[in-house]
């Protein structure tokens, strides 16, 4: 699980087990080049609360405006790093949704119940700072036998549910990330990712996806383990 929580100019980023070996390998990456580069300290913690490590974020400047964007800056390049990690797995939409959700200092929300954040789209070759979000998919199976996620229905040609999403959310855009689709997936359950221009955009595409993933559910007696935001990861 990955989670980061802000106060003034430092950060604490949570790391899972193959993040935290990613920090510890010298040969995959180096913190002290990323903190070199942004006016930052990036030191490895041990255990903190949750029993999960850290890598805390500091900041060496003390102008607040200046030492945020170098917070920013720095775990910009952690993110990058951990992507580099996990070779582009199709579990970076979640990965960089998770770091946004826990980060409201660096990653606002869309409103008090929204739970849409503004963070990279890791799924763009630039990465644009857009608003993002993610949908849990249904399956079946489980209780001891393999889960079966159905994804299928998002590009049936009879629920149109791809060109409703276009039409009615101005251009908002998702993508299917699941070992049948264009994004495969092997660090985490499979998932939508749901990005637009503004949080309206994203609430509106997110609610058109739960209301065909009931639709489909109520036809296919499939089911939800709907973890989200909480987000695990196996």
């Amino acid at each position: 699980m990955f989670f980061i929580t802000s106060t003034y100019a430092h950060t604490l980023i949570s790391l899972c087990t193959f993040s935290a070996h990613l920090v510890n390998a010298s040969n995959v990456m180096n913190l002290q080049q990323i903190g070199m580069k942004t006016n930052c300290t990036l030191r490895l913690i041990e255990g903190v609360t949750t029993g999960n490590p850290h890598v805390l974020i500091m900041s060496s400047l003390i102008n607040r405006k200046y030492a945020i964007d170098d917070v920013r800056k720095a775990t910009s390049d952690l993110e990058d790093a951990l992507l580099e990690y996990i070779r582009q797995d199709g579990s970076k939409g979640r990965l960089f949704y998770d770091l946004a959700w826990k980060c409201k200092l660096l990653h606002p929300r869309g409103g008090t119940h929204s739970t849409v954040v503004q963070q990279r789209n890791p799924f763009s070759p630039n990465k644009e700072m857009m608003w993002v979000n993610i949908v849990e998919l249904p399956y079946s199976g489980g209780f001891g036998q393999k889960k079966q996620y159905h994804s299928r229905f998002v590009f049936d040609n009879k629920s149109l549910l791809l060109a409703k999403i276009k039409r009615m959310t101005s251009g908002c855009m998702i993508q299917v990330c699941h070992n049948g689709a264009r994004s495969i997936t092997n660090l985490c359950s499979p998932y939508v990712f749901a990005f637009g221009k503004t949080p309206a955009q994203v609430d509106k595409a997110v609610e058109i996806l739960q209301n065909a993933i009931q639709q489909h559910m109520s036809e296919c007696g499939c089911r939800l383990n709907n973890d989200h935001p909480h987000i695990k990861w196996t």
